[in-house]
Formats: structure tokens, sequence, C-alpha cells
């Protein structure tokens, strides 16, 4: 007697894919203020050497992507000039 064999018919179930834009977010501080290194818009015009403040003027994610991306850099200089004291 010939021995049988079972086939499934049917679709195979995808597995998980991998989507690009679903990546884990940073966790560490958003800067605070960004330095443009080049001339950028979208809503706004973004122009180069001026600082922008990140959560007042441009949104976090957009700073961070521009800082990662080398668009902008990390501006850590004073907002203002300090008062002397003697």
């Amino acid at each position: 007697m010939a021995k049988k064999t079972k086939t499934k018919v049917g679709i195979k179930k995808p597995g998980p894919v991998h989507i690009k834009g679903k990546e884990k977010k940073p966790t560490g501080k958003p800067p605070k203020r960004i330095r443009m290194l080049m001339t950028l818009a979208n809503r706004n015009i973004y122009l180069v050497g001026h600082s922008y403040n990140v959560p007042q003027e441009v949104p976090v994610n957009t700073a961070r992507s521009w800082v990662e991306s080398g668009a902008a850099e990390e501006d850590k200089s004073l907002a203002g000039v300090p008062k002397e004291t003697k």
C-alpha cells in the first residue's frame, strides 16, 4: 500500500513586516535651541546661521531629524549677553 502524504492548501500567514517609519523614538532630552547650517522651508523659512527655539518655533521631531541629518546643529550658546558681575 502506498504511503499517503498530507498537503496543506491555502495562503500562508504573513510574518511581521518591519516598517521603516515605525522605529523607536529617541528618549533623550531634545535640543533647546538649534542653529541652521542650511536654509530650509516647510510652512516657515529657516535661514542659515539663525538660531531657533525648539518647542516654540520648531517642533521637537523636526529639530531632532535636522540635527541627525546635518541640516542643523544644537546651539549651546547663551540666548543673550549675560550681565557682568564684579
